[in-house]
């Protein structure tokens, strides 16, 4: 029976710091949700530059893009033109041969 009555009062002990960890966690979680709420939440100094570092970098992509897709532009502009240059010139012989 004292057996029992230990193995219970650990259980409870147990049983007592686990409530006591799941409140304090939940009562961290309280506070970040009231302070986004209320837009107090000011995000740290390394994730902004971390935000900042990304958004740089996604506009020099974009810049690089732009570029490549200007390229490709003219290249197609100038495979249309040479499209119809040669259709042209086949139109032209074909009339050629007909007359």
């Amino acid at each position: 029976m004292k057996k029992t009555r230990e193995e219970r009062s650990v259980v409870v002990k147990r049983l007592q710091n686990e409530l006591k960890n799941v409140h304090h966690a939940l009562a961290e979680q309280s506070k970040s949700y009231s302070r986004l709420r209320h837009g107090v939440y000011q995000p740290a100094a390394h994730d902004v530059q971390r935000y900042v570092s990304k958004v740089q970098e996604l506009e020099e992509e974009v810049v690089e893009m732009q570029s490549i897709v200007g390229r490709v532009n003219r290249q197609l502009e100038a495979s249309q033109r040479d499209l119809q240059s040669w259709k042209c010139s086949a139109q032209e012989k074909q009339h050629l041969l007909d007359g």
